[in-house]
């Protein structure tokens, strides 16, 4: 290898390597939606980030002499129909199989010890490809072996030692307290959110509170301390008077046949009692009119 195919080589692996950092940022803005309900897009941000980490061990193998095999655990299997129609995953049974896969595919994601290794790579991988180029410049293709050997230990198999469960307990340490400082940044946001909303859109707070339950998990999963939920029940319905009537304020009501529709949620459709000019409405565990 010449001296300038060396350099111009260096020159694309640096470029290369400072667009891992924009991995970071779309795999960051995944697990923000993972911290709203939104679970299926952090597998599809990490399995995309994967194609730059090929091109990068396609690179070392062809550029820099250094073969790096994929450290990926293979595909999970896909599922396969009973003789009775239903698809089994464990103890539950399901009629159709999109289900099984999507869970099966983000727990072959997420569970992978290469997962963890590959985000840290992307993180270091910029500064790496900049210090390549200047020491390509200064030694020429000496420089690209060693980054081609640097690449297979970060991307290569890398199976545990014991040597190196301090590095890796502390590096996971720092992964975990870098979480927990995403979700709460996205709680200051939220905050005001809340704030705003509370007023007018109740059911908008009640609904981000999948926000902070996914910290409680979390933090409890990282850290092994479990955090209740310090949210108050819902208020019961209210208690029928003497005379079967139902009291909302200064409303009688009484009980009809039915259910709150289009809201999902338990309550008591009731109507006016005879004589009353308001029309029937459908009162909530809220004790909100919601039809």
């Amino acid at each position: 290898m010449t001296y300038p195919t060396a350099v111009r080589r260096a020159f694309v692996l640096a470029g290369l390597a400072l667009l891992s950092w924009f991995d970071v940022l779309v795999e960051l803005f995944a697990f923000v939606l993972l911290c709203v309900g939104l679970v299926f897009f952090l597998p599809s941000a990490i399995l995309w980030a994967r194609g730059r980490s090929r091109r990068t061990r396609a690179l070392a193998g062809s550029w820099c002499g250094v073969e790096v095999p994929d450290p990926y655990r293979p595909a999970p299997p896909e599922p396969e129909r009973e003789r009775d129609g239903w698809y089994r995953d464990g103890n539950q049974l399901f009629k159709r199989s999109w289900w099984i896969r999507a869970n099966r595919r983000i727990n072959w994601v997420l569970d992978d010890p290469a997962v963890g290794r590959e985000l840290q790579w992307q993180l270091v991988n910029p500064v790496a490809g900049l210090v390549l180029l200047v020491a390509t410049v200064l030694s020429g293709p000496r420089a690209l072996r060693g980054y081609g050997r640097w690449t297979r230990w970060w991307l290569g198999h890398h199976p545990a030692r014991p040597r190196d469960r301090w590095l890796h307990r502390h590096t996971e340490s720092l992964g975990h307290q870098i979480g927990i400082l995403v979700l709460g940044l996205i709680h200051l946001v939220l905050a005001f959110v809340q704030l705003l909303a509370l007023p007018f859109f109740p059911a908008l707070v009640v609904a981000s509170r999948t926000v902070p339950d996914t910290a409680r998990r979390e933090i409890h999963n990282w850290t092994g301390v479990r955090i209740p939920r310090p949210y108050l029940p819902p208020p019961p319905l209210p208690v029928p008077r003497a005379d079967g009537l139902f009291q909302v304020g200064k409303q009688l009501n009484r009980l009809c046949a039915g259910r709150c529709s289009g809201r999902g949620s338990a309550g008591s459709c009731v109507t006016p009692r005879p004589g009353a000019t308001s029309p029937p409405r459908c009162w909530c565990r809220s004790f909100r009119p919601c039809c």
